[in-house]
């Protein structure tokens, strides 16, 4: 019977449910993890496991093969292009003619969220440098977006970019520091937005 069931629905996904499920597929690796939305390279990997586990799964319920393969090749293609299009519309604003309004200098330091903790701000080679300091993926070198704001970019490539943008108090230091991931497709588990820091006390 649970055999018959399975059949059915397996039936069911095929005659008009690939698309979907190939969704769900090719956003998990082989391990079983999430992927990010925007990493091309982790679901390319995890075609051909999946696809060999979903050949299986056909022989043993004695249904016609699929091409799972290209099914997952086709959908990982078109969510790339999907996610570039996205992308490319949602930077298309970007003000190429500003500057930081602090030396770059100034944003370097320690910065505190209530929930996460700190991380750091910090130049070498010429360039701002970011870190988590309980997520040692999270280091990322900052790039001047526009006015004070700047793009993470992570040196672990399968990390979404994420904006950095600081909000100065009247006197010109800085109040807040906040984030957001520049791609609209990126997965939800980088909840970049939830963090606000604040310059941290100096360490007695």
């Amino acid at each position: 019977a649970g055999t018959a069931r399975l059949r059915a629905h397996w039936g069911q996904q095929r005659d008009g449910g690939n698309q979907p499920r190939a969704a769900a597929l090719a956003r998990r690796t082989h391990r079983g993890d999430v992927v990010r939305a925007d990493d091309p390279t982790d679901r390319r990997a995890a075609i051909p496991g999946t696809a060999v586990a979903w050949r299986a799964l056909d022989h043993y319920l004695g249904a016609p093969p699929t091409d799972w393969v290209g099914i997952m090749t086709t959908y990982v293609r078109s969510r790339e292009a999907e996610a570039l299009e996205v992308e490319r519309r949602a930077t298309g604003g970007r003000r190429r003619d500003t500057r930081p309004s602090l030396p770059l200098a100034s944003y370097a330091g320690r910065y505190t969220d209530r929930m996460y903790g700190d991380v750091t701000i910090a130049p070498e080679n010429e360039r701002l440098v970011l870190r988590f300091s309980r997520s040692p993926a999270l280091t990322g070198e900052l790039e001047h977006w526009q006015y004070d704001t700047f793009v993470a970019r992570w040196r672990q490539r399968n990390i979404p970019d994420a904006y950095v943008t600081f909000a100065l108090e009247p006197g010109g230091s800085i109040e807040t520091m906040k984030m957001a991931a520049v791609s609209p497709l990126a997965d939800f588990s980088y909840d970049f937005q939830d963090l606000l820091f604040e310059p941290a006390a100096p360490r007695r």
